[in-house]
C-alpha cells in the first residue's frame, strides 16, 4: 500500500487503523506440535491451529533449525509422517538448547497474529465438542519470545509529534508491505531545480526515511537521503563507518530520547547531502569507471547493465550526477527489497555523506562569512 503526500491526520489515520487488530501470542515450544489428521500435516497449540505466512513459516522452520529445501522435498514426497517427526524432533531439540543456555529463557516463540485475516472458526469438531479449541489463528511472523515489539504506531507517532512541530518537513510517502513499513520526509526548505537537458527540470531536496519491520525482517532505521524527485540517494554504507547512530535492533525498550536524537542528527546530515549532490553536477567521471563501479551493484539485472553500457561507453563528458542518476532511475523499476540496495549504490557514486562533519563545517563557515 502507498499513500501519497498525507497529512498528519490522514497518516496517524492509516497507521492506526492497520494496527488495531494487531495480536501477539506467547507460544511455549511444548505447546506447539505438528500433526497429521486426514492426511493433512498442520500445526496446533494453545488457540487453536496455526496457518502460517509463507514468511512466518520460513521463519518457523530457521528456528528449529530444519532445512526449508528439505521440508519442501517431503512435502513433494506426500511423507506426512516423516514431516511430523522431522518438525517435533528438532522443536524439542531446539527446546531443551534453549533451556540450557546460561541466560535464563524459557523456550517459547512470538507469534504475531495477521491483522488484516479475521481469525474464523472452523466447522464443530469432535476437538470442540471435547471443549478443545478449534480456532484458525493466521500467523505473520514467528520471532523469538525476547523479541522487542516496536511497531509502527508506536514508532511514528513519537517521531510525529516532533515532526509536526516542524513547518519544514513534509510527509511525501507512507508505504508498507507484509515485510517492511517506510515513512518518507522531505524538508521544504532545500528544494534546489536543475536541469537535465531540453524541457526537463528535476527538483532535487534533502530528506530522512524511517524504515521499520514488525515481522522481524529489518531493524529501525532513521537514514537521511538526498530525493531527485521521488527517487532517493541514501549512503547507509558511508553513515554507519562514521559511526552516525541510525540503527536500533529490537531488543529492549524502546528509548524516546535516542530516536528523537537520530531524528535531529538525520534532519543535518541531509541537508549535507543536497550541497554535495550539487557539486556532483560539475564534476566529470571516466566512462570506463562507471561501467565497472555498474557491475559491482548487488542485485543489478544484467539486462539494464547492458543499456548503460551502451549509453556511457563512448560517452567523452560523462559527469558523476549523470551516473548516479541513471542508476537511480533504473532502480525505480525493482521490487522494493531489491531497489533498496541500488539505491545505497547510486548514493555512493556520488559520495553522499562522505566525511560529513568537515563538510558541514565547511558549509556553516561558508554561510557565516
Amino acid at each position: 500500500m502507498q499513500l501519497f503526500n498525507p497529512s498528519s491526520e490522514e497518516l496517524s489515520n492509516a497507521i492506526s487503523a492497520r494496527s488495531e487488530n494487531f495480536l501477539d501470542v506467547i507460544v511455549p515450544f511444548n505447546e506447539l506440535q505438528c500433526v497429521n489428521n486426514d492426511e493433512i500435516v498442520s500445526f496446533t497449540y494453545n488457540l487453536g491451529t496455526a496457518q502460517f505466512s509463507e514468511y512466518a513459516f520460513r521463519q518457523l522452520l530457521t528456528r528449529v533449525q530444519l532445512s526449508s529445501s528439505y521440508w519442501r522435498r517431503l512435502q513433494a514426497w506426500d511423507a506426512n509422517e516423516l514431516m511430523v517427526d522431522n518438525f517435533n524432533f528438532c522443536n524439542e531439540a531446539t527446546a531443551n538448547e534453549i533451556s540450557h543456555q546460561k541466560r535464563n529463557n524459557e523456550p517459547s516463540y512470538l507469534f504475531r497474529l495477521n491483522p488484516t485475516t479475521p481469525i474464523e472458526e472452523e466447522e464443530e469438531t469432535e476437538d470442540e465438542e471435547n471443549g478443545e479449541s478449534s480456532l484458525i489463528t493466521p500467523v505473520r511472523a514467528v520471532l523469538s519470545a525476547t523479541y522487542s515489539v516496536f511497531d509502527d504506531d508506536q514508532l511514528f507517532f513519537i517521531l510525529m509529534n516532533e515532526l509536526d512541530q516542524n513547518d519544514n518537513s513534509s510527509y511525501s510517502l507512507y508505504e508498507y508491505d507484509d515485510h517492511i513499513t517506510r515513512l518518507h520526509i522531505k524538508f521544504e526548505d532545500t528544494q534546489v531545480v536543475h536541469s537535465e537537458g531540453e524541457d526537463n527540470e528535476v527538483t532535487y531536496s534533502a530528506g530522512m526515511i524511517i524504515s521499520n519491520s514488525e515481522v522481524g525482517c529489518s531493524s529501525i532505521w532513521i537514514e537521511p537521503v538526498v530525493y531527485r524527485n521521488d527517487a532517493v540517494f541514501v549512503n547507509r554504507t558511508s553513515l554507519t563507518k562514521q559511526n552516525v547512530d541510525m540503527k536500533i535492533v529490537h531488543r529492549g525498550n524502546i528509548d524516546s530520547e535516542r530516536i528523537l536524537q537520530m531524528l535531529e542528527t538525520c534532519s543535518e546530515v541531509a541537508q549535507v547531502g543536497i550541497v554535495q549532490l550539487e557539486e556532483a553536477f560539475n564534476k566529470k567521471i571516466d566512462p570506463k569507471y562507471a561501467l565497472t563501479f555498474m557491475q559491482t551493484i548487488i542485485d543489478f539485472p544484467n539486462r539494464m547493465a547492458l543499456i548503460l553500457h551502451e549509453d556511457w561507453e563512448h560517452e567523452e563528458d560523462l559527469k558523476q550526477a549523470e551516473v548516479a542518476n541513471a542508476i537511480l532511475e533504473m532502480a525505480q523499476s525493482l521490487p522494493l527489497f531489491q531497489r533498496t540496495k541500488v539505491e545505497q549504490a547510486a548514493g555512493r557514486m556520488i559520495g553522499l555523506f562522505d566525511n560529513y562533519q568537515n563538510r558541514m563545517e565547511q558549509i556553516i563557515e561558508d554561510i557565516n562569512n
